[in-house]
């Protein structure tokens, strides 16, 4: 005759405990956030990466603003004023200045509060030149790929960027930079 064998009634009672357990901890689910809104206000430095009589980049000031899909695809618009520089000659003062207004494709890449984004920006560059009371401007197609790097602080977030621009102006304008950014910024 075969025996049985029974399972002390404490495994099934602990089982059951541990069940009831883990559900009455458990917190309900939240869904990520349908769109993350962004923006930063910066400060850059553009330096040519040509053979320029007047650097029409030098210090500037930018702004930017975006949203943030639910796959990480990053939408945005920027606009970068760069004050240029002004020399004097023998027919009169010469300045030069550069802004430009670009839209921007970048993918987030996030790591707790830090977050990297590579970027693809494209746009027109706008140059404006000053030869004593005679003024000229142009605008070309700029395209700059470049990377952001972002350290948010709750709402706030520090960030620093590279990227380089490729001006398709004429032979007689030398418009490539590389630029730098420092900004603060927030998102919601």
């Amino acid at each position: 005759m075969r025996s049985r064998k029974f399972l002390p009634l404490g495994v099934p009672l602990l089982a059951t405990s541990a069940v009831l357990a883990t559900l009455a901890t458990a917190s309900p689910a939240s869904a990520l956030p349908l769109l993350t809104l962004s923006g930063s206000a910066r400060g850059l430095y553009g330096s040519p990466t040509g053979d320029a009589e007047l650097n029409p980049y030098g210090v500037g000031l930018g702004l930017r603003a975006g949203v943030t899909l639910p796959a990480s695809l990053y939408l945005g618009v920027s606009y970068d004023y760069f004050f240029g520089e002004s020399d004097s000659s023998a027919v009169g003062d010469v300045s030069l200045s550069l802004q430009q207004f670009m839209g921007r494709v970048g993918y987030d890449l996030g790591v707790g509060p830090l977050t990297l984004r590579p970027q693809l920006g494209l746009g027109l560059a706008h140059t404006s030149s000053e030869l004593g009371p005679v003024e000229a401007s142009a605008s070309d197609l700029v395209v700059a790929p470049g990377v952001e790097f972002s350290f948010g602080l709750g709402l706030l977030s520090v960030g620093a960027e590279v990227s380089y621009n490729k001006v398709f102006a004429d032979d007689e304008v030398e418009a490539d930079a590389v630029i730098l950014g420092l900004g603060l910024g927030f998102s919601i």
